[in-house]
């Protein structure tokens, strides 16, 4: 078995870094924006984890079209400290010419640590860039939203959850409104803390894609 790190990706980077992360109640996206990216599909080795590089291997993730009948969403096979499995639901979509991804601990899914980040099921965003073998993920930037907040440049609904702890319940329209007017601006997603994957593998291994259910 492989030595594993602490490790995240978008949602996952929730159970290692609490309130630095900006999480939200409902969907960042709409359906009208929900694209299918296969692309992303296969085995990926995580090498970067909030900018900085592994020095230990991990074991590699699983990215797979969610199999309901219809499903616009991934599924994510991951694996804690202790190796045990747990699954997210990521869901990708296009505003402009940015890819975005959408992430939550998958309907029902509480094995391991990351899927059980957040019992209310909580939603993370990043910015994706895909390019050769490689995933990149730029995490919206909690200092920017709250910045933004107190010069009264955005208005989105939140409630506090405690000391420095604030969870967004804004509108998924009014996210996507968000993006469509800030999505580009500079500091909006943190170009240092990010999550970078190698691929692996172009499909999954048998019996390995993922299943699970997402309710939005």
């Amino acid at each position: 078995m492989k030595r594993a790190h602490a490790i995240a990706w978008t949602a996952l980077a929730a159970a290692v870094c609490g309130g630095c992360i900006v999480q939200s109640l409902n969907p960042f996206f709409t359906e009208g924006f929900v694209v299918n990216v296969p692309e992303v599909e296969g085995q990926w080795e995580l090498t970067k984890h909030l900018g900085g590089d592994l020095k230990d291997k991990v074991d590699p993730w699983v990215i797979g079209k969610a199999k309901a009948t219809n499903a616009t969403w991934y599924t994510i096979r991951s694996f804690d400290t202790e190796n045990h499995e747990g699954s997210l639901a990521a869901t990708f979509f296009r505003i402009g010419d940015d890819l975005f991804c959408d992430i939550s601990p998958a309907a029902g899914d509480s094995r391991n640590r990351y899927a059980a980040f957040n019992t209310i099921r909580a939603h993370v965003l990043g910015r994706v860039v895909l390019k050769d073998d490689v995933l990149r993920f730029e995490l919206l930037s909690r200092s920017w939203i709250e910045a933004a907040t107190g010069r009264k440049e955005i208005d989105l609904s939140m409630v506090v959850r405690g000391q420095s702890k604030v969870l967004f319940s804004a509108k998924s329209a009014d996210w996507v409104a968000f993006l469509e007017k800030h999505g580009k601006t500079e500091g909006v997603f943190d170009s240092k803390r990010v999550m970078e994957l190698k691929r692996i593998s172009e499909a999954p291994p048998a019996g390995k894609k993922g299943d699970g259910d997402h309710t939005k």
